[in-house]
């Protein structure tokens, strides 16, 4: 499990890489989804190669 990718899932305003505007995801996540559900969107995002 990446587990920095699943606290940026949980606290997606956390780490702010420079240049980007913060508020771009959901903020509350942690709370609509299951820990299941974060798990698989983890497991998925992690699965997604570049072409």
């Amino acid at each position: 499990m990446d587990w920095e990718l699943r606290h940026s899932i949980l606290e997606p305003d956390a780490y702010i890489v420079e240049g980007l505007p913060s508020g771009q995801m959901l903020p509350n996540l942690g709370e609509i989804l299951t820990g299941e559900q974060i798990d698989d969107l983890v497991t998925f995002l992690m699965s997604i190669k570049e072409e």
